[in-house]
């Protein structure tokens, strides 16, 4: 794969859809892979902290911001999202790259790895919403939230939608690093917040993964777990994750959204795991 030292920023063509991507940095290839309603900017404190030793991939989900919908009425799924993810792979490197999935990224991330194994050589999926290897009890509760979740953004609109979301996910934001850049909000938040509420979240809660064909890849994953809110849905999946595959749940600084209030430690968490496992170029 070339190296890309100064920031590039691209458009693929996939079925259904044209992608916004943008590499930036040097090294073995690194896609980050955002949460929520996130795009490719979505990670950019973090990123700033691994261009060092990577070559990063970064870019924006089908349908938000500038990856845009051949027809904005047509119907997809999580499958589509994980094409996509194969596709820009296949683009950008031959090589098998390292995937850093937050939420629902690390979610498409193991979808990835069921599917299309060659192309990851290290799966860090922090807090990925896998809701079918919870406990029945914690399934039906996260159902009702969920089903809270929906009638809110129905009757009162996406802001209040997406903040019960976020404390049902455990995003906490009480603790910030000296120097984590903090976003300021948007008009592709705020048009983005109501497809991923309305779409894409639900698609992951309705997609089954294929657990033995992760299972048998399970020696390239590595369960994510914050530290500072173990009641989020998130936690709890990170760890039924964890479970499910006999794989240890690794920590990471700060909350669900720990990438976003503690991009450098994250950074430094990754570079960690990385040289742990022998796959990191120092």
């Amino acid at each position: 794969m070339s190296t890309h030292s100064e920031r590039s920023e691209h458009t693929l063509t996939v079925p259904g859809a044209t992608l916004f991507y943008r590499l930036q940095g040097a090294g073995p290839p690194l896609l980050v892979v955002p949460a929520g309603d996130g795009d490719a900017d979505a990670t950019s404190g973090l990123v700033a902290h691994l261009t060092d030793r990577h070559t990063v991939i970064t870019y924006d989900r089908r349908g938000l911001s500038r990856s845009v919908l051949d027809d904005p009425d047509a119907e997809y799924d999580l499958t589509d999202h994980t094409d996509d993810l194969h596709r820009l792979l296949s683009t950008v490197t031959s090589e098998a790259a390292h995937i850093l999935g937050f939420s629902f990224g690390g979610f498409i991330g193991l979808d990835l790895l069921a599917k299309h194994p060659d192309q990851i050589r290290t799966l860090i999926a922090h807090e990925a919403p896998v809701v079918q290897v919870l406990p029945a009890a914690e399934r039906e509760q996260l159902q009702r939230i969920l089903s809270d979740v929906a009638t809110l953004f129905e009757q009162q609109g996406p802001a209040l939608a997406m903040a019960r979301f976020q404390d049902f996910a455990g995003m906490r934001f009480d603790e910030w690093e000296p120097d984590a850049p903090r976003p300021e909000p948007s008009q592709r938040d705020e048009n983005n917040t109501p497809i991923f509420l309305g779409s894409h979240a639900p698609q992951s809660h309705r997609h089954l993964l294929d657990l033995d064909a992760i299972a048998a890849e399970r020696a390239k994953v590595v369960p994510g777990c914050s530290t500072t809110s173990p009641d989020g849905m998130g936690h709890q999946c990170a760890i039924a994750l964890a479970r499910a595959l006999d794989l240890p749940a690794v920590d990471f600084p700060g909350s669900h959204a720990g990438f976003l209030t503690h991009p450098r430690a994250t950074a430094a968490r990754v570079h960690e795991i990385l040289a742990q496992r022998g796959t990191l170029v120092s």
